[in-house]
């Protein structure tokens, strides 16, 4: 998911209200890797609903048996912005800039994982 593309409540309300349960049904059947992007974008906005919403989500399915979660964030977000600051994250791992669409799409499609966008 790119966080970015549901910066607005508009936006996110086109999210199924069922999400949370539509992984944990996926998940019974194949380990679910959900990859959030976007986070600094969300951070950076004045409203910051978005980013508390993508929070909740992450601490939801975090719950869950069979999913890993990864979510992207610029590393000065990270330290600077106190939602994001303040969790407590398993693992972080530093990344040079790279292009979802063109590389890690790729991989997962290449994996036999399924994308939801």
């Amino acid at each position: 998911m790119k966080g970015d593309r549901f910066i607005d409540t508009e936006t996110r309300k086109s999210l199924p209200t069922d999400l949370i349960e539509m992984c944990a049904r996926l998940a019974e059947s194949k380990h679910l890797i959900i990859v959030i992007d976007s986070l600094d974008v969300l951070s950076l906005n004045r409203d910051s609903g978005s980013l508390s919403y993508f929070l909740s989500l992450i601490d939801r399915l975090s719950g869950l048996a069979n999913i890993t979660i990864i979510a992207a964030c610029r590393t000065f977000d990270l330290q600077y912005d106190a939602k994001l600051r303040d969790r407590k994250w398993q693992q972080k791992i530093k990344l040079a800039d790279f292009d979802f669409d063109e590389v890690v799409a790729p991989m997962l499609s290449k994996w036999g994982w399924m994308l939801l966008v």
